[in-house]
Formats: structure tokens, sequence, C-alpha cells
């Protein structure tokens, strides 16, 4: 079976990292230590949504192949899983560590270092702090894993864990706040909308129609619960299933999407993961160079300048490490 939600999902993940990346442009411009546009973040401070759709989009990609009958060795999909998060993780997690401690004389302590590197629960958070969301996806990871051992226990563990996971209280515990954090749930949407895609496709018309309604109702939900963290349950739950539907009416179109948004979304997780740090550096060289520039071309030169570094950042570091991933998952193929 031809892979035709590739393009589709690609684009879902370019646009998951440029929103997340508009976010955090929005809250250095509009901090008071630096440019002070208050209104910024007012009108930017939704889309760290973002984040929902990646986990939505990991649920996707996961259990597709499951669905599909693609059940590979356990051993083989734990090293691929883990080859894929740790290296750029802690790349980048060096990155950010050492130049805290050459420029801004902040010497790492050991519990940020071991949380940074390692992804383990920590009551600290990890540098740069989006590395947390990775932790939730070596959870997942893991728990999937039983999937592969009994495949139709191992999906109801998952969902049951997920759908759970909003429900749990975690009492302060970074140990239960990580093994029932509330975006958990997330990941069930995806793995449904991969289900359906499977075993219920739509036409290419509908597909875009349900895509766009769900696209739709993601960002509005985004706005109306922006900075509400009373009803978290409600919203990650809703935004799951939003970006569910988008997943798969995007997979069903079959849409064929531009070389250069292919490549953005190969991207993506070097985009994401390297981004703020681009950005502060951007920042601080335009309001040395040009601190009169107006919010809107702040924001712009901030976001294409820090997507376009994260791409760079993919090419160097990246793509060779995925190169020799997908080179060992063919050995081990042929093996």
């Amino acid at each position: 079976m031809k892979d035709y939600f590739l393009d589709g999902i690609h684009g879902l993940r370019a646009l998951a990292a440029i929103v997340v990346v508009i976010f955090h442009a929005g809250g250095i411009l509009g901090s008071e230590k630096y440019q002070g546009l208050t209104w910024l973040p007012q009108i930017t401070g939704s889309l760290d949504t973002g984040v929902d759709l990646f986990f939505v989009i990991s649920g996707f990609v996961i259990s597709f192949p499951f669905f599909l009958g693609r059940i590979q060795p356990l051993n083989s999909y734990l090293a691929n899983r883990l080859i894929r998060i740790y290296p750029m993780a802690m790349i980048t997690a060096f990155i950010y560590l050492i130049f805290n401690w050459i420029f801004f004389d902040r010497e790492p302590e050991i519990d940020s270092v071991l949380s940074s590197f390692l992804l383990i629960p920590s009551s600290t958070d990890p540098i740069p702090i989006v590395l947390w969301t990775l932790k939730q996806e070596l959870l997942f990871y893991f728990i999937f894993s039983l999937a592969f051992i009994r495949p139709y226990i191992g999906i109801f563990v998952v969902l049951s864990w997920s759908i759970a996971s909003p429900l749990v209280p975690s009492s302060g515990s970074a140990l239960l706040s990580w093994l029932f954090h509330p975006n958990n749930i997330q990941f069930s949407f995806g793995i449904a909308a991969a289900y359906l895609f499977v075993y219920h496709k739509i036409s290419p018309t509908k597909s875009l129609l349900v895509a766009f309604s769900g696209l739709i109702a993601f960002f509005i939900c985004g706005v109306v619960y922006q900075g509400n963290t009373t009803n978290y349950t409600l919203e990650t739950t809703l935004l799951g299933l939003f970006g569910s539907l988008v997943a798969y009416g995007i997979a069903c179109s079959g849409l064929q999407l531009p070389r250069a948004i292919i490549f953005l979304g190969t991207a993506s997780y070097s985009i994401y993961l390297i981004h703020f740090f681009f950005l502060s550096a951007f920042n601080k060289v335009m309001i040395r160079i040009a601190p009169d520039l107006s919010g809107t071309i702040s924001i712009i030169f901030l976001v294409v300048s820090a997507v376009i570094a994260g791409c760079v950042y993919y090419i160097i570091f990246e793509r060779p490490i995925e190169t020799l991933r997908k080179n060992r998952r063919t050995r081990t193929k042929l093996a």
C-alpha cells in the first residue's frame, strides 16, 4: 500500500513546528526585558497548540504501520525509537547548557543535566524546556511497544492509559505527572485517526472538508482556552479530537505538497528543538542593529530566521543521524 498520507502529515509537522516558533517569538518580543510589545503575545499566545498537534501526529505515525500489519521485532522498534529521539535531544541540550554556562554564567546543575540528557521524569525542567514533550513521547513509545508483543492487549493498554491520563491526579509528583500527563490522551486520538485512515477512508473532497473544519476548530479551541489552566484536561481532549480530524482528513485527501513544505516537515524536529535558541540570539542582534523595527516586521524576521536556522541545524546534525538510523533499519531487515 502506498503511503499516500506522507505529504499531508509532513505538512502538518511543518505547520506544528512553525506555529510553536511563532508562539515563542511573540513571547520574546512581548517581554518587558526586550521590546515590550505586550500586544503580540495576545495574538500569538494560543499557538502553543502546535505541541498538541505534534502529539496527535506521533500517535498517527507510530500506529499507522501497525494497522497495516507492518509489525517489526520489538528490539528493532525500541532501538529505532531511541535513536530517533536521544541523539538530537542530547546535542541540543548540550548546546543550550554550554552557551548558558559560557555566556550567562549559569553553571549546569546535576538535576538539570540529568533531566535534559536522559529525559527522565524530574521536578527540574529540562533545558531547553521543549524537551519535556520528548519525555512524553518516549513514554508513549515504550507503552506502545506492548502492541508488538500482544497486539490487541497492547492497543487496549495504550488506549486505556492515554485516555485515563487526564483523570489521574499527579499530587505534585514528578513521576505521576510524567506517567499520567493530560497530553497523553492526544496519542489516542492520533491512533484513532490512523485506524480510520486504514480501515474507513473517505473521499478526497470530504476529507479536505473534515481536515479544514478540524483545523479551524483546533485553533478556535486554542484561542478560547488561551492562558486558562483550570480547564487544561478539557482543552487537551478537545485539541486531541480536533487534531485527529485534521490528521485523518489530510491523510485521506492524498494531498500532494511542494517539496519545500515536505522538507520543512522533515526538518520539523530540528526546528522544534533549536528554535528558541536562535529566536533569542537573532532578537539580541536585531535590537542592536534595528531597535525601531515594527512588531510585525520583527516577528516575521525572527520566525523566518529561526526556521531557516532550524533547517540548517537539521542538515548538519539530524539528517546524518537519520541516514545512519535508516541504514541500520535496512540492515536489520536484510539480516
